[in-house]
């Protein structure tokens, strides 16, 4: 049975997991540009199911203030279009297996996308190694009708007080789960409608993910040009189900539709021949993971800045920083997962995949792969 390098693949590849509607992007190195993507899920901070959707119909009760949120988001969303700025940006993500933080420099021009130069990561796993894993960066959020009708499937919104950033005013937008807690903030300014920072909050109001612009800039406008940049998140490369389908008849033991909370959006194909893998995208509006799926067995050479770990009762690699890559084999299948998700989402998930129960055999073969190996520290994301 061959061996599998997915660390590789998922890196490569990361571009394409998309974000919801308060925005996400990571990438391998200096300089990049981002275009997020709309789902609809219940959420993976609460239980629930949902159907496979491009984008959801909007809840069609609610009350002022969700009224008045929704209204300052679509600027918001509506604001990279017409505003030019430039600005230095704060990122940081925080898990129970470790922190990151690592700064950028943005620079938006209207009709031409977003530039964002990341500085190395600064962030330290438990093992008190560096971590130079990829930057990340919630930069150009999608707050589209469709992306915002799939957060509030999932989430309310509402005004939560003005407040004052960087000497300006700005108005603070909570995210609610439909419980009621808090499960996000999204601070926007007041002037043009930007975004200006944003926090993640997990079940017991730990902050897990915050961007935050540390200097902003509006610069004189400019002539909007045509946009050369491709939405990375486009899906038309995508897999049918009938596809997927025919995949699980040849063996590959794939998660379905929904997954932990999140909703699937894409499943693709990458590589070929030997390198084939199988990326399956999932997200709630807030949360996203990329799931990299190859048949045969995990690589014993251990990539630098990864450790041995036991997420739930599986050896995973474990990476962290500003998302968390984990990967874990089992029943001859190698899963890579990119995430900024909760730690017990991370964990369901890692527990959940594969579907199936793996026989003796395979366990065995596994098991001592797994101890050649090691396993990776940190997280998203």
């Amino acid at each position: 049975m061959k061996r599998v390098g997915l660390l590789r693949v998922a890196r490569r590849f990361v571009l394409v997991m998309g974000a919801g509607a308060l925005g996400a992007v990571v990438c391998s190195t200096g300089v990049y540009l981002f275009v997020p993507a709309p789902v609809e899920t219940t959420g993976a901070g609460q239980s629930g199911g949902g159907t496979t959707l491009r984008s959801a119909p909007a809840r069609t009760t609610m009350g002022t203030s969700e009224r008045r949120a929704l209204d300052l988001l679509r600027r918001a969303g509506r604001a990279p279009a017409e505003i030019n700025y430039q600005g230095t940006k704060l990122f940081k993500s925080w898990s129970r297996w470790g922190q990151m933080t690592t700064t950028a420099y943005i620079r938006n021009v209207p009709g031409q996308g977003v530039t964002v130069v990341a500085n190395d990561g600064s962030g330290r796993g438990v093992s008190g190694q560096r971590s130079s894993q990829l930057e990340s960066a919630d930069v150009k959020p999608d707050l589209s009708d469709s992306a915002l009708a799939t957060l509030t499937q999932a989430y309310r919104v509402q005004i939560g007080g003005a407040e004052r950033m960087l000497d300006r005013a700005v108005t603070r937008v909570d995210v609610l789960r439909l419980s009621g807690t808090v499960v996000g903030h999204i601070w926007l300014d007041d002037a043009t409608g930007l975004a200006v920072q944003r926090e993640l909050l997990d079940t017991a109001g730990r902050v897990i993910r915050r961007s935050v612009f540390t200097g902003l800039s509006i610069l004189p406008a400019v002539a909007a040009a045509p946009s050369p940049v491709s939405d990375v998140s486009d899906c038309a490369d995508g897999l049918s189900a009938a596809q997927l389908a025919d995949l699980a008849e040849e063996g590959w033991d794939l998660p379905g539709t929904q997954l932990a909370g999140l909703t699937q959006v894409c499943a693709r194909t990458v590589g070929t021949g030997a390198d084939r893998s199988i990326q399956l995208s999932y997200s709630d509006g807030l949360f996203t993971l990329s799931l990299f799926a190859q048949q045969g067995r995990l690589d014993p050479a251990v990539p630098a800045g990864f450790s041995r770990r036991q997420v739930g009762s599986t050896d995973v690699y474990l990476r962290c920083g500003l998302y968390r890559e984990l990967s874990w084999a089992r029943s001859g299948m190698v899963y890579t997962m990119v995430t900024d998700a909760p730690d017990s989402t991370v964990t369901s998930i890692v527990e959940a995949v594969p579907t199936v129960t793996p026989d003796d055999g395979v366990l065995a073969r596994m098991s001592k792969g797994i101890r050649r190996v090691g396993s990776w520290v940190d997280p998203f994301h």
